[in-house]
């Protein structure tokens, strides 16, 4: 079994504050309907592909992006 430190120390509370943080922010993405999950992870998926293609030499706007992806089939 593990013990709890005796001196909470600067980076322990940062530690706590961000696995706070993360649990607020999953709670108030599974309260979204499913409609709006479903865009936001389709512009994540854009801005992801987008910032990917950059990084590699390409030149390309989120538009794009999401032209390309609205033509594929996902089945």
């Amino acid at each position: 079994m593990k013990t709890i430190p005796t001196i909470v120390t600067q980076d322990i509370l940062n530690a706590i504050a961000e696995l706070d943080e993360f649990k607020g922010e999953w709670r108030l993405y599974s309260k979204l309907t499913a409609d709006r999950r479903t865009a936001l992870q389709k512009a994540a998926l854009i801005k992801t592909v987008t910032t990917h293609m950059n990084a590699s030499g390409y030149t390309v706007a989120n538009a794009r992006v999401a032209q390309v992806m609205s033509q594929l089939n996902t089945d």
